[in-house]
């Protein structure tokens, strides 16, 4: 592996393995806030995964801005 120098094949592995986390993370939140009653009854994994997606978007937008 060449530092600077990224294959499709890499590029692949680094998006998968961050949509992965992603999705383990959601995950997460969602058992925890439906185990602690903390969500309203009628919201799915979706919702939790919509206001995560949110906030990693709102979080890259920061940095771009900052950068």
């Amino acid at each position: 592996m060449t530092l600077g120098k990224e294959n499709f094949a890499e590029n692949l592995a680094v998006k998968l393995g961050y949509a992965t986390a992603y999705f383990i993370f959601t995950l997460i939140i969602f058992c925890l806030l439906r185990l602690l009653n903390k969500l309203p009854s009628g919201w799915t994994f979706f919702h939790v995964a919509a206001i995560t997606i949110l906030l990693t978007m709102a979080g890259v937008l920061i940095e771009r801005l900052l950068k």
